[in-house]
């Protein structure tokens, strides 16, 4: 795997015999796909825990509504990883300028697919002119998130969350 130079971010090119491919997948589809996808973020949730207050039907319905988009990566043909997106404004321009990932999901052993996932966000995120590339991560070390996704990236908030009912 080549990491040539981007402007100023390195990311991953992947050569076309390993079988990547990177396909959006329309509402319309979504019903093909959704048992999959179900698995993988029922494995995200098991993984993150209390992290993860979505459940899979506030996703379905981002999905079906248009408010996020679903891109999957196959690997000849076969789905081996998956993300949900979203276009976040700026609160004070109100015109789109992050595409923030709302989660992403590979199976067990495809970190060349997240790698490749995360160059083909990268890729559309540019073609809007978008700014910034956003992820939500327990992951606290750089160098941690550097080594899943194949390129630099820093953490720039930390968040702190106040519980404002008890179930």
């Amino acid at each position: 795997m080549d990491m040539p130079l981007n402007g100023e971010t390195q990311y991953p090119v992947l050569t076309p015999q390993e079988g990547y491919r990177f396909v959006h997948i329309p509402p319309l589809d979504l019903a093909a796909h959704w048992p999959w996808i179900l698995k993988g973020l029922a494995k995200v949730k098991t993984k993150m825990g209390d992290m993860v207050t979505y459940t899979p039907a506030h996703i379905r319905n981002s999905l079906v509504t248009n408010q996020s988009q679903l891109y999957l990566v196959t690997d000849d043909g076969v789905p081996v990883a998956f993300a949900v997106v979203t276009l976040q404004n700026d609160p004070f321009l109100n015109v789109p300028t992050v595409l923030q990932v709302w989660t992403l999901y590979a199976e067990p052993h495809q970190h060349k697919a997240v790698q490749y996932a995360i160059a083909e966000l990268c890729k559309f995120a540019r073609t809007l002119c978008l700014e910034k590339l956003h992820f939500l991560s327990p992951r606290g070390s750089e160098a941690v998130w550097q080594r899943l996704a194949g390129m630099k990236g820093r953490a720039t908030m930390t968040i702190y969350e106040v519980r404002l009912f008890e179930e």
